[in-house]
């Protein structure tokens, strides 16, 4: 009986290691995706502003 609990805990400990770092693993992918977006907005910032501009100008001319 104590060698089955044994080998059931030892199991779901496996489990839960397992699992931990796969939420860290996520973790650290969302974050380089969030970077990897402030580098691509920070490298063509001139460029997301004027096509801003032009869509609210061409919003204000179909009013």
């Amino acid at each position: 009986m104590a060698l089955d609990e044994y080998r059931r805990t030892d199991q779901l400990q496996r489990q839960y290691s397992s699992h931990k770092k796969s939420i860290a693993q996520k973790r650290i992918a969302g974050t380089a995706a969030l970077l990897d977006c402030y580098v691509g907005l920070y490298e063509h910032y001139t460029e997301y502003m004027n096509a801003i501009a032009i869509q609210g100008q061409r919003h204000e001319a179909e009013r």
